[in-house]
């Protein structure tokens, strides 16, 4: 009632978020958010999945191609104290071992502070393509490139912390590029199709 949603888009939407492992059902409790270190994997098979999954990969080609640019054309004219909000969520992230958070926060920092709105909104509708890889994050805590998130992540730090915004604009495309990488080589093994 609080958002004008019919009860059969919330079951649809609870389903999917199940499939997906974000949320867990617990007889007579209720559905709650499942934990960050929730081991199930999630149902590929369900449609909307796959095809939200393939739209996130596109994402990740864009963004790794596009952002170099885009973080120095954006980031370049800041000033030392307008990255703090950015310090901060880079370390959180790193401090909760959230590593597979930290290219979408980026991205969605340079969309924020971009004084173009069709920057802001491309980049916003970016992000949310992205958060659909979080259905990988069980793969990505158990796999070796999680080494290469956290690595990138610090790396990232550092550089907003040193105002050197091609150095951060550089790493960011890198972090990118490595997941798209990551992605398409893990939905081969899954059994994905990336046409």
């Amino acid at each position: 009632r609080e958002f004008g949603v019919s009860q059969i888009t919330m079951r649809r939407t609870l389903e999917l978020l199940s499939d997906m492992r974000s949320t867990v059902t617990i007889n007579g409790v209720g559905t709650k958010i499942a934990p960050k270190n929730n081991p199930e994997l999630p149902n590929f098979a369900h449609p909307q999945i796959q095809k939200s999954l393939l739209l996130s990969l596109r994402a990740m080609r864009l963004c790794a191609i596009t952002c170099k640019d885009l973080a120095i054309h954006v980031l370049s004219p800041m000033d030392a104290d307008s990255f703090r909000p950015l310090i901060h969520l880079l370390q959180e992230h790193i401090r909760d071992r959230a590593y597979y958070l930290t290219a979408e926060t980026c991205l969605r920092f340079i969309g924020d502070n971009s004084p173009s709105a069709f920057i802001r909104e491309v980049c916003s509708q970016l992000y949310h393509l992205l958060l659909w890889g979080h259905a990988l994050r069980a793969f990505i805590q158990q796999s070796p490139v999680c080494s290469t998130y956290e690595a990138a992540a610090a790396g990232l730090l550092e550089k907003i912390r040193n105002q050197d915004i091609s150095g951060f604009a550089s790493l960011l495309s890198e972090l990118f590029f490595s997941m798209e990488a990551y992605t398409g080589d893990l939905f081969l093994h899954i059994g994905l199709e990336i046409r």
